[in-house]
C-alpha cells in the first residue's frame, strides 16, 4: 500500500513538474467579446483594446490601443492575459450580408487576476 502511495505521490509531482514553467508568472484574465449586430454574431470584426483607460479612446487613431483581436468563425474575439483594471474594446468592421461599414464600443472591468471573462461588444452602422 505505501509503495502504491509513494508512487502516486511521484507521478503527481513530475506531472506538476512538467506543465510549469520557472519564472514565469500569469497575471491577468482571459477576455472574450462576441462580435453581434441585430443579435447576429459577425466574423472578421477588429477589435481593439485600450487597458486602463477611463475615457472612450475614440475610433480615429487606433495607434493608441494596446492590442486587437479578430472575431473567428464563432463571431468572437479573444484576447489572453488583461490586467485588471477599467478598459476600453471598439469593434470595427463590415455586415457581409447589409454590406455596411459597422463600428461600436464597450467599456470593460476586470476586477481580478485568472478569471475568464466574456462580454458583447455591440456594432451598429455608420
Amino acid at each position: 500500500m505505501s509503495t502504491m502511495l509513494l508512487l502516486s505521490l511521484l507521478l503527481c509531482i513530475s506531472a506538476c513538474e512538467k506543465n510549469s514553467n520557472p519564472g514565469t508568472i500569469s497575471l491577468g484574465s482571459e477576455l472574450c467579446l462576441a462580435t453581434l449586430h441585430h443579435e447576429r454574431g459577425l466574423t472578421e470584426i477588429t477589435v481593439y483594446i485600450k487597458f486602463n483607460a477611463a475615457e472612450f479612446p475614440g475610433y480615429d487613431d487606433l495607434s493608441v490601443f494596446d492590442d486587437s483581436a479578430v472575431s473567428d468563425e464563432f463571431a468572437e474575439a479573444c484576447f489572453d492575459k488583461i490586467p485588471p483594471g477599467e478598459h476600453w474594446c471598439i469593434g470595427i468592421g463590415h455586415d457581409e450580408l447589409l454590406d455596411e461599414p459597422v463600428r461600436g464600443s464597450v467599456r470593460y472591468e476586470i476586477l481580478r487576476n485568472g478569471l475568464p471573462q466574456d462580454t458583447v461588444i455591440l456594432v451598429s452602422e455608420y
